[in-house]
């Protein structure tokens, strides 16, 4: 049957466009909210695009209007004036109860119905949808299993039951139910503990690179905002955007002297502790399949003047290394030398993990390269100690460029 070539009339219909709903882009145009009884707009003419796919962070002081922002959004609350467009549907042109059922929802401290269990928190909106009973029973637990519960441990137990950390990822499974393409997370992590909230973080950006939703993520803490967003709003009064750009883009070129006070100093260190893996140029070590002949595999390494080559699974998983002393004299496969031996590489790292994070994993890896991957644990390069160094020397020479940009703004005429 050929596929429908009819405009989606509602965030429901493109949510219901395939197997697995990925993100839709979200326009502000002019957006305007005054409250009754304020002089002031809590947000003033606010334009802006959150790239489809994308986690996108409002970030700034208290009194900005980034929660408001953010609600007006899923119409919780309703804009003056200006227009939101959502996957390119006016926000305004759906029914608000509707449109909310089709975007994700998370706030702090997790907001479940302390009086259904953990099952019956996440199947509220597909109840609502009118899924059939069997449809939701496996989505709750797929949802569980996604963000690290185990169904058969937690399906039946109650919020106060589990703790801070166990209700938020509850709280993600629950906004997740309905597979909507835009999440709106208001300060989801904020009244955690540090380590907490840190794992939740770790757990959100595994999430995204899974499931590619558009996420638009409020917080007044800049270090995760730095951490977490593929892009970064630093708002002042009334939502105006001072800056908006990559985190690396604000770290390196702050727009004024407001944006460099609010972000702090010690950029360069901020960098390395929020500089993704996947943006350095990685190592990329010969490959090889268990099913590659050993005389094979030991030639690729001596073309390449390499002593270390990477095993694969069918699926690109990595699986350990062979050294070319290990393939000297050996024949048949690859898989022959390792035989039953169950060695699947206990060190990799992902490619959002940090350059921070990417030492503290060589330092304890038996090895000196570490395997990068990336969704499904697909192997997508190496990261190595000299890896890490050309990235901080980069990072200086960037820091050292744009202080010389500055001061020559600051002082036309003025050689630096």
């Amino acid at each position: 049957m050929p596929e429908s070539t009819e405009t989606p009339q509602s965030l429901a219909e493109l949510a219901a466009d395939g197997e697995r709903t990925g993100g839709v882009p979200i326009e502000l145009i002019d957006v305007v909210k005054r409250f009754s009884g304020t002089k002031g707009a809590a947000v003033d003419d606010l334009t802006m695009t959150i790239p489809a796919g994308e986690i996108v962070v409002l970030l700034g002081p208290s009194g900005c209007g980034k929660t408001t922002t953010m609600r007006m959004i899923n119409r919780l609350i309703e804009p003056t004036s200006g227009r939101i467009l959502i996957g390119g549907l006016d926000a305004r042109a759906q029914k608000p109860d509707e449109l909310r059922r089709h975007i994700g929802y998370v706030i702090q401290q997790a907001g479940l119905f302390p009086h259904l269990t953990v099952g019956s928190n996440i199947a509220q909106v597909p109840q609502m949808l009118g899924w059939e009973k069997d449809r939701i029973s496996a989505r709750v637990d797929e949802l569980l299993e996604l963000v690290g519960l185990a169904p058969d441990e937690f399906r039946d137990r109650y919020p106060r039951q589990l703790s801070g950390g166990q209700q938020q990822r509850v709280g993600v499974a629950r906004a997740l139910a309905a597979d909507p393409p835009v999440m709106l997370m208001d300060e989801p992590f904020g009244a955690l503990d540090p380590i907490t909230r840190e794992n939740l973080q770790d757990e959100l950006l595994r999430l995204q690179d899974e499931l590619s939703k558009t996420i638009v993520f409020v917080t007044h803490d800049v270090d995760e905002a730095l951490k977490l967003g593929d892009r970064i709003a630093i708002l002042g009064t009334g939502s105006k955007i001072v800056q908006y750009a990559t985190a690396e883009e604000i770290l390196t070129n702050p727009a004024d002297s407001y944006v460099e006070q609010f972000i702090g100093g010690e950029s360069a260190m901020k960098l390395l502790k929020l500089t993704r893996v996947s943006d350095v140029a990685l190592e990329q070590a010969v490959r090889a399949t268990e099913a590659d002949s050993a005389a094979d595999v030991r030639r690729k390494l001596e073309e390449a003047e390499s002593d270390w080559v990477i095993v694969l699974d069918a699926q690109d998983r990595p699986l350990r290394w062979e050294s070319l002393a290990d393939l000297e004299g050996a024949t048949g496969t690859i898989g022959d030398l390792t035989a039953g031996e169950d060695d699947l590489f206990d060190t990799v790292i992902s490619g959002r993990a940090t350059l921070q994070e990417a030492v503290e994993a060589l330092l304890n890896a038996e090895a000196e390269v570490v395997p990068v991957v990336g969704r499904r644990r697909r192997y997508v390069g190496a990261v190595t100690l000299s890896t890490v160094q050309q990235a901080i020397a980069e990072i200086k020479e960037r820091e050292r460029r744009q202080r010389k940009q500055r001061a020559a703004e600051a002082q036309p005429g003025v050689a630096v």
